[in-house]
């Protein structure tokens, strides 16, 4: 795995700070502020916003975002964010305002500085992709965007000086990924309106990561609105199984294809063949690390609305593909 999970023992804070003269609502972020290495804490933490954003009572209250005490940032955390305060049902928009700070530590606010977050907390909409950086900033779209991901592909065949063929997996990953936000998306009191968001980045070591998010209804749930008499006949219970059930490739359309196109079972044989490395994918209450042959899943307390996927490409291996 790309980072060592954090688990915390202590118990979750289950109520924001509230300052009765200014009406401010502080949401303290955990120090391990990621949902793929610590999603108890921080999960729980974006739910208790969710939660006070949908109650009636909120109307012309503020939301203060605390990442002072951060120490661990990554950027998952940060498009999840971006999706609650800049992407949420517009029912929502006259209820909250959102302030924040920035972390004290100097090498994580530099990293919060660079992820381009501050390219979506005033303006909305998509931002523009740099191709000329060997980090790629939060990008986003509603639909499927084939500059986007021609970019992205692009992007890594540069860093890797190959030739564009080696990377058409990736083309296809980032096509596959984006069309799914919508193709299975539907709303059942949801806050968060349909969208993904991306971000690569170069460690400058020879390894490239991804984060892809999306943040629609989400596997397990897609699944068991479509696929409700398989998953009786599979006897699966546990929401990470859905996930790993759908990577096999157990659930079909009338029309004999794959589960989301051919989408998630040609993702898990990038896997399988190491051209990608490191998959990880949290979706609803699943929670699925994706070896070569096996799985290793369990499930969350709580759920995160929409799908997560982490993953990365080994540099050393594309060139010698």
């Amino acid at each position: 795995m790309h980072a060592q999970r954090v688990i915390f023992e202590r118990e979750l804070k289950t109520r924001p700070e509230y300052n009765a003269e200014t009406h401010v609502f502080e949401f303290k972020a955990p120090p391990v502020f990621s949902i793929v290495e610590n999603p108890i804490e921080t999960i729980h933490f974006f739910n208790r916003i969710i939660s006070l954003m949908t109650k009636k009572n909120t109307a012309s209250k503020e939301l203060f975002i605390n990442i002072e005490d951060v120490t661990t940032l990554r950027t998952d955390a940060l498009m999840y964010l971006l999706a609650i305060m800049n992407n949420h049902d517009r029912k929502y928009d006259k209820s909250v305002r959102f302030s924040g700070n920035e972390p004290t530590d100097r090498e994580v606010r530099k990293k919060f500085k660079e992820s381009g977050f501050y390219n979506y907390v005033q303006p909305r909409g998509n931002a523009r992709l740099n191709k000329h950086t060997d980090k790629i900033q939060i990008v986003s779209g509603g639909k499927c965007d084939t500059k986007t991901a021609k970019r992205v592909s692009d992007f890594v065949c540069r860093i890797a000086d190959v030739p564009t063929r080696k990377c058409s997996f990736l083309y296809n990953t980032m096509i596959e990924l984006m069309s799914n936000t919508h193709k299975h998306a539907y709303k059942e009191g949801g806050v968060l309106m349909p969208i993904w968001y991306c971000f690569v980045e170069h460690d400058g070591k020879g390894k490239v990561s991804f984060i892809f998010m999306d943040t629609g209804s989400g596997i397990p749930s897609t699944v068991r609105k479509n696929f409700a008499e398989r998953v009786d006949f599979l006897g699966l219970k546990e929401e990470n199984k859905y996930v790993i059930s759908a990577l096999d490739g157990e659930f079909r359309t009338a029309t004999k294809q794959d589960y989301r196109g051919k989408g998630l079972p040609k993702i898990r044989e990038y896997r399988a063949n190491e051209s990608i490395k490191d998959l990880h994918i949290v979706s609803n209450r699943a929670d699925v690390e994706v070896g070569m042959e096996n799985y290793r899943g369990g499930d969350l307390k709580e759920a995160m609305q929409g799908t997560l996927y982490y993953w990365s490409i080994d540099l050393d291996t594309l060139k010698g593909c």
